[in-house]
């Protein structure tokens, strides 16, 4: 059974010690809750203080900014999993069907880019990747992937839309002695 989603986000920071051995407690304020069943799987803070974050089973990525309430920012094709900021718009790793369906899903992966906006712009397909659910920009332009049930990083070029493997761990993956390879609800 699906618990509620709670989305929080650090509203003030507070400074280290001068010897950094100790760390005062932040101001954390709920921004966001969703009854169940929710999963919010990933979110991108903007220096301006807005909040974008994945809400899996509604099928968008929505919006926070301080003062407001959260709101769609974009119905997006697929189950978003994660959000990456690029220099005109995102990227959003995606499943084609919900982790609700059954193990399935693992091979419906996508990446959708977005404009600033959050218009789809073009699908790139991943059938390779398992459970894309991380993404980091590399200064040159490419994106690194996790991929957490194949213990994979994968190096994506947008423009051509190839993934190649960059980092290949078993140590990253889902633990074999798992039985099933996908969020409890």
């Amino acid at each position: 059974m699906f618990v509620e989603a709670s989305l929080a986000a650090t509203v003030a920071l507070a400074g280290l010690a001068p010897s950094h051995a100790t760390m005062r407690c932040a101001e954390v304020q709920e921004i966001a809750a969703y009854p169940a069943p929710a999963f919010l799987e990933n979110l991108w803070v903007e220096p301006s203080g807005r909040v974008l974050f994945t809400s899996y089973l509604a099928k968008e990525i929505v919006a926070y900014e301080p003062g407001r309430s959260a709101a769609t920012f974009a119905p997006v094709d697929g189950f978003p999993i994660s959000i990456l900021p690029l220099a005109s718009g995102w990227l959003v790793a995606a499943h084609g069907e919900p982790f609700t369906a059954g193990p399935g899903f693992t091979a419906t992966n996508r990446l959708l880019v977005l404009d600033a906006d959050g218009t789809l712009l073009h699908t790139i397909a991943a059938p390779q990747g398992r459970f894309l659910n991380g993404m980091a920009m590399l200064a040159d332009g490419s994106v690194l992937v996790a991929d957490s049930i194949l213990g994979r990083i994968w190096r994506l070029d947008i423009a051509s839309g190839s993934m190649t493997v960059w980092l290949d761990d078993p140590a990253l993956g889902a633990d074999p002695a798992g039985k099933d390879l996908r969020p409890r609800g």
